[in-house]
């Protein structure tokens, strides 16, 4: 059977829509992990600000990834549902964890891999994608990235 090109990238959009909710999913329960594992109260507000902002940024590309991929409303909604509840499961698990275990280390691996993943997914799949979908705006958008890496310098300098 001949399958249309057009079947085929839909097919392509929905497996990468799918695989990044995933991605997105497991950094969101790993960055709930180091959450709920702060054992002080002002060292979670100064994680949850940060897991706040770019959780909502997040579901935004998810869910626009899901539009481009020409998914079912109700599939969208329900897989949308499944990544918001990945920060307030890891941080119950966090919560639970870090009450049996030494937390200063627990908080430390969590948020290690919290971090790691977060540049992975970074570094492999999302700026690769973007800079190659349109070659004539490679200088600019290393540009833009590169001032992007230079003001989040300087947040974590300053808070």
């Amino acid at each position: 059977a001949v399958v249309s090109t057009q079947s085929t990238g839909r097919a392509s959009g929905l497996r990468s829509a799918i695989l990044l909710m995933g991605v997105l999913s497991v950094h969101s329960f790993l960055a709930g992990l180091a959450f709920g594992s702060q054992p002080d109260p002002a060292e979670e507000f100064k994680i949850m600000i940060p897991i706040a902002a770019h959780k909502s940024l997040a579901a935004m590309a998810l869910a626009l990834s899901f539009k481009n991929a020409r998914m079912q409303r109700f599939n969208m909604f329900s897989l949308l549902f499944v990544f918001s509840c990945s920060t307030p499961a890891g941080t119950f698990v966090g919560m639970i964890v870090s009450a049996s275990v030494e937390s200063s280390l627990w908080t430390g691996v969590c948020l290690a891999i919290a971090a790691g993943t977060f540049i992975f997914v970074t570094l492999n799949d999302i700026i690769p994608a973007e800079i190659n979908k349109d070659p004539s705006l490679v200088t600019r958008k290393c540009a833009v990235l590169m001032g992007g890496f230079g003001v989040m310098t300087l947040l974590a300098l300053w808070v």
